[in-house]
C-alpha cells in the first residue's frame, strides 16, 4: 500500500480538485463559477443552461476582461495597459485614446490598426455631455467599445478598444453548437442559425423582466441570455 501512495498522489496532482468537486457555470448577467457538490439542489442547471455555458463561457470571460481593461485605461497608463490588452489577442484590432468636446473629437494615441470610424462620429454615442460611462457601437462589422472619462469643464477623454467579434467567437466559442450573438440590433455572429429566424425575434421586449429564457418559434426553439455593456444589451443565443 505504501508503494502505491505516490501513484495516488500523482493522480491527484494531475487531475486536481476535479476528483472531489464538480464545477459548472451559472448565468446571472455574467457567468458565476459554482461548485455543485457544495449546493447541489440549488445549482441544478437545465440542459440549455449547460449548453450556453459550454458555448459562451470563454467568449464572455474574454469580453469581460476587455471591458474591465477598458475601464482601467487612461492617458497616464495608456502605453502599458494597451500593450497588455493587445498582446496575444488577434481579435483585438486596436486600442485608442481620444480627447473631445461637445463639438469635436481628436485621436491622441493608438496601438494597432487605424481607427475604423471617424472620431467625430463617436459624439453621437454620448448625446449628453455630462455622461461618463461605457457603451459600444457596431461599425463595419466590428465592435467599437467606448468609455468616456471627464477631463475638465466641457472636455473629456474617450478610450476605445476595437475588436473583430467574429474572430473572438472563432477562438473562444464552441463551434459545434448552433449559436448567434446579436448586438445593437445587428447579427454580429450566426453559426448555423438562419438569420431570418433571428430577425423575427423582438429582443427588446425579452429583457423587460428577464435576463435569460426560452424562445419558441415555428423553425425551432432557442435559449438566450443577455449581458449589458454600459446600458446597451448584447444577446447570446443557442438553438436547442
Amino acid at each position: 500500500m505504501k508503494k502505491l501512495f505516490p501513484i495516488y498522489l500523482l493522480i491527484f496532482i494531475l487531475t486536481g480538485c476535479s476528483v472531489w468537486s464538480k464545477v459548472t457555470y451559472l448565468w446571472q448577467g455574467r457567468f458565476l463559477k459554482v461548485d455543485t457538490n457544495i449546493s447541489k439542489k440549488r445549482w441544478e442547471l437545465s440542459l440549455d443552461e449547460k449548453k450556453l455555458a459550454v458555448t459562451f463561457y470563454k467568449f464572455d470571460t474574454e469580453l469581460d476582461y476587455i471591458t474591465n481593461s477598458l475601464e482601467k485605461l487612461s492617458d497616464s497608463n495608456f502605453g502599458v495597459i494597451s500593450q497588455k490588452i493587445i498582446s496575444n489577442r488577434p481579435w483585438i484590432l486596436g486600442v485608442y485614446l481620444l480627447e473631445g468636446t461637445k463639438d469635436h473629437v481628436t485621436l491622441k494615441k493608438q496601438v494597432g490598426q487605424k481607427l475604423c470610424v471617424e472620431p467625430d462620429r463617436l459624439i453621437k454615442e454620448y448625446p449628453d455631455p455630462s455622461i461618463t460611462s461605457m457603451t459600444y457601437l457596431i461599425y463595419d462589422n466590428k465592435m467599437v467599445l467606448l468609455n468616456r472619462q471627464r477631463k475638465g469643464e466641457g472636455e473629456y477623454n474617450l478610450t476605445s478598444i476595437v475588436l473583430n467579434i467574429r474572430k473572438l467567437a472563432f477562438y473562444k466559442c464552441n463551434l459545434l453548437q448552433k449559436f448567434a450573438v446579436v448586438a445593437d440590433k445587428y447579427i454580429v455572429i450566426d453559426n448555423g442559425i438562419e438569420r431570418s429566424n433571428i430577425l423575427e425575434i423582438k429582443w427588446n421586449s425579452l429583457i423587460k423582466s428577464k435576463s435569460k429564457g426560452i424562445i419558441l418559434t415555428k423553425r425551432g426553439n432557442f435559449y438566450w441570455m443577455v449581458r449589458f455593456l454600459g446600458k446597451k444589451p448584447i444577446f447570446y443565443l443557442i438553438k436547442e
